[in-house]
């Protein structure tokens, strides 16, 4: 095997490996606009702001429940909210259920969340700091499809659906009001008291990886293998250079 051989053999395992590495990984990004806000919370989100939450899911991981025509995830490596490119909500961890029904019978939808401590979904902490008088609680987006027509499985998606037949959507986001000593500020009957904002869902986009990765190379090979390639490209032509002198 001459040279040249041996890098193009290089060349394709080093995009192969670093393929595969890449592959499972996928961010789900919701953006949306604010449509309702309390007025104590102008100073994180109005109405009309820009609004983004974003899931990342290991699609190699099994669903946790799986049964009839509904799958549960709890396994969402991070995710985040922000308020016009301000995050406000992260945490490592997440979940998402995914309802499949047939075409015509029954629903199809999407429900992603964080930290929703009801209805048996498990917790996720928020790792970000608590923002002035108020720490996140719970993050949520749903979208659903009343004719079943959004998808043919319960896998994780792994691009986004048509959104011409959604028939209902929305991001939620609700904070905990807490005091100087971040302790929770209790209402007369002793219950947390929230400040909540809602927002439409205007699209939904699927990338491979994680959400702060750079963008792809033009090609389409993932940046690790660009870089390899890159490497053994001029290994090769030094190697060549070499042979010629």
């Amino acid at each position: 095997m001459n040279v040249l051989q041996k890098f193009s053999a290089a060349a394709v395992l080093a995009i192969g490996f670093t393929g595969q590495a890449q592959a499972a990984i996928v961010t789900h990004i919701f953006t949306g606009t604010v449509t309702s806000a309390p007025s104590t919370f102008t100073t994180l989100g109005s109405v009309g702001d820009s609004i983004q939450y974003s899931l990342t899911f290991d699609t190699a991981v099994p669903p946790n429940f799986s049964c009839c025509n509904i799958t549960q995830y709890f396994s969402a490596i991070n995710t985040s909210f922000a308020v016009d490119g301000v995050i406000l909500a992260s945490t490592n961890g997440g979940g998402v259920n995914i309802y499949d029904h047939p075409s015509g019978s029954d629903i199809d939808r999407y429900t992603g969340y964080t930290l929703s401590p009801s209805n048996g979904f498990p917790q996720f902490p928020f790792t970000n700091a608590p923002i002035p008088g108020y720490k996140p609680r719970d993050v949520e987006v749903n979208f659903q499809d009343n004719t079943g027509n959004l998808w043919s499985s319960m896998a994780i998606p792994t691009s986004a659906p048509s959104f011409a037949t959604v028939s209902y959507s929305y991001l939620f986001a609700r904070f905990t009001q807490i005091d100087g000593n971040g302790n929770s500020i209790l209402d007369e009957y002793g219950n947390e008291t929230y400040a909540e904002i809602y927002g439409s869902l205007d699209t939904m986009q699927v990338i491979e990886g994680p959400l702060n990765n750079p963008d792809p190379p033009p090609s389409g090979v993932p940046a690790p293998a660009a870089m390899a390639l890159f490497g053994l490209g001029l290994f090769g032509l030094g190697v060549m250079r070499r042979k010629m002198v």
